[in-house]
């Protein structure tokens, strides 16, 4: 067996009991709530996160806090660089599961609900 191959068929096992593996019912749950993901690679790891994206466009589905927080855990394990709710009815609640996102790095909250008092709790030290 090439030794590329053997060398991440012995790493996928690790990073799936780490949880640093996404599975394809997270996708498919961002995706019952309009997310599309985006992920950073094709093939047999497309869903190790971080993914590059997600977009939660409302022409494909509004979501409002609650949504986003039934949703979380999946968005969790995605773990994507970036997210647009841009239109979205989230506000101020869903600023605290955005910061536990690790590899958030580019946001788009254009148009929902978040206050410039909720825009000041986001945690900039992870942030582009």
């Amino acid at each position: 067996m090439h030794h590329a191959l053997k060398a991440v068929l012995a790493v996928v096992p690790i990073l799936v009991l780490s949880g640093c593996f996404a599975s394809q019912s997270d996708v498919e749950t961002v995706g019952r709530y309009g997310g599309l993901t985006t992920p950073r690679v094709d093939g047999p790891l497309a869903n190790l996160a971080p993914v590059a994206a997600v977009d939660f466009s409302t022409h494909r589905r509004v979501i409002d806090d609650d949504d986003f927080a039934a949703l979380f855990p999946s968005l969790e394990r995605l773990s994507p660089r970036r997210i647009c709710l841009g239109g979205q009815p989230i506000s101020d609640r869903s600023i605290e599961l955005l910061n536990r996102l690790p590899y958030l790095r580019v946001i788009n909250l254009e148009g929902t609900h978040v206050s410039a008092e909720g825009l000041g709790r986001i945690r900039m030290d992870h942030w582009d």
